[in-house]
């Protein structure tokens, strides 16, 4: 039996979380310009042997086409953004998804290093779709044939890149690898194209860690290395800031009785996006806390983080060092303001992918209120179910006085609330401030829990 023929009769179950590789002959050739397709498939995690399908639900297989040129991304070329295609795309299937076929050119023995959308397809995708028939029922488990000949959709895969760079690669010991690439997207708000440099992780390749603008007008290389820093891009970023005008009244009352700037915890740095924007425009203390130290090397040398008397941070296990503070007896000489977690779980089929599920504990939850002045405040980039956003809200409000959600307008990011001593929803000087630099969006959508 040849290799792919046992690969294809070793598909006929489901397996959750496998995941197969392997060549096949391009029944058209001329569609995508190869030989040999590359075909990739992924049994959902989230599938148990034990259900059995009915008429009304029986497991569904779909497949997509890859982009041309972006075989060797990471989103398509590794299991990890195989799941994640596949959590996005269970969202919006009419039945639960069970496998995931991802067909592509063959990939490249070379490192992924640029990539340029090309010329739009046309109507040739429709041929390919069904010249691939045959070979996608063969694909298909057993099962999917319990009540007749399977409907196998193509889904579509769109982002807004247009042109991607890749900067450097390089791993780090607790995030492993990781790549800083410059990309040109396409805003539809704005007919020109926006220069970017981010950063990603392989273990979630579809998430950008960290983002930054690369002036167009600007050619030195201080300003490619460099980018335009103290200014956020990432939405979620800008509604976590917002969440700080909660809390206004009492961050004026610190700046106008002690002369001090108020003092934010940051857990997770990336690229320090997030850090530099509360130091240099907010007026922040910053300290930040981040597992990995090549990331924090990558801050400094691609995304203009700059340590200095009010941006500090630190290499450490961030959700530790707050557990520990919630088991110590003695007050803190230093309490912070605000504590903001942007961290991710590094696992998408645990189904979330902010916080980690290390962080939603008691214990945890616990530090972060300890560590907190009389009227802090906690945010938290929430990327998650529905049921772990409530276990969530369930762990806060145990502890905290107030709740408030920002949905960040993407249908992904929630970024969570939790006062210390209830919220003062008024004017302030720090909201004012707020409102001039980032708009009124993310304060007018900010939603209180009534429970």
């Amino acid at each position: 039996m040849s290799g792919n023929a046992a690969a294809i009769t070793d598909l006929a179950r489901l397996h959750p979380s496998r995941y197969m590789t392997f060549t096949f002959p391009n029944p058209n050739p001329s569609s995508r310009d190869t030989l040999h397709l590359c075909i990739s498939v992924l049994d959902s995690p989230f599938f148990s042997p034990e259900s059995s399908p009915s008429p009304s639900s029986p497991p569904l297989t779909a497949a997509m086409l890859v982009p041309f040129g972006r075989e060797s991304d990471w989103i398509f070329s590794t299991v990890e953004g195989h799941t994640q295609l596949m959590i996005f795309f269970s969202g919006s299937c009419s039945s639960p998804l069970s496998r995931l076929i991802l067909i592509g050119n063959t990939r490249s023995s070379f490192p992924f290093s640029c990539y340029t959308k090309p010329e739009a397809v046309g109507s040739d995708t429709s041929e390919s779709e069904r010249n691939l028939l045959p070979l996608l029922l063969a694909v298909c488990p057993k099962s999917a044939f319990d009540y007749g000949i399977p409907t196998v959709p193509f889904l579509r895969f769109e982002d807004d890149v247009v042109s991607l760079v890749v900067v450097e690669k390089t791993a780090g010991p607790v995030v492993g690898e990781m790549v800083v690439e410059d990309v040109e997207i396409s805003l539809s708000s704005s007919e020109r194209l926006q220069r970017r440099r981010r950063l990603r992780f392989r273990r979630m390749p579809n998430l950008v860690q960290t983002q930054i603008r690369i002036p167009h007008h600007h050619s030195g290389e201080s300003d490619v290395t460099h980018g335009s820093t103290g200014f956020i891009v990432q939405p979620y970023l800008a509604a976590m800031a917002t969440g700080l005008c909660l809390i206004g009244p009492s961050l004026d009352e610190k700046v106008s009785q002690t002369g001090r700037r108020p003092c934010v915890l940051c857990l997770g740095v990336g690229g320090g996006g997030l850090l530099s924007f509360l130091q240099s425009q907010l007026k922040l203390d910053v300290v930040g806390i981040e597992a990995d130290e090549v990331v924090l090397s990558i801050s400094k040398r691609y995304f203009g983080l700059v340590e200095g008397e009010f941006l500090q941070v630190h290499v450490g296990d961030g959700i530790t060092i707050v557990e520990n503070w919630g088991k110590t007896i003695d007050r803190f000489e230093l309490q912070f303001d605000a504590i903001m977690v942007d961290l991710d779980s590094g696992d998408a089929t645990t189904g979330s992918i902010a916080p980690p599920s290390e962080f939603i504990k008691p214990t945890v939850i616990a530090g972060a209120r300890r560590a907190l002045t009389e009227n802090g405040i906690l945010v938290i980039n929430v990327v998650a179910p529905l049921i772990t956003r409530n276990y969530l809200s369930g762990l806060l409000k145990n502890l905290f006085s107030d709740l408030y959600e920002i949905d960040s307008g993407n249908s992904e990011n929630y970024v969570v609330i939790a006062t210390t001593s209830g919220a003062v929803e008024s004017d302030s000087c720090f909201k004012t401030k707020v409102k001039g630099i980032i708009g009124n969006n993310y304060i007018n959508s900010m939603t209180k829990y009534y429970i």
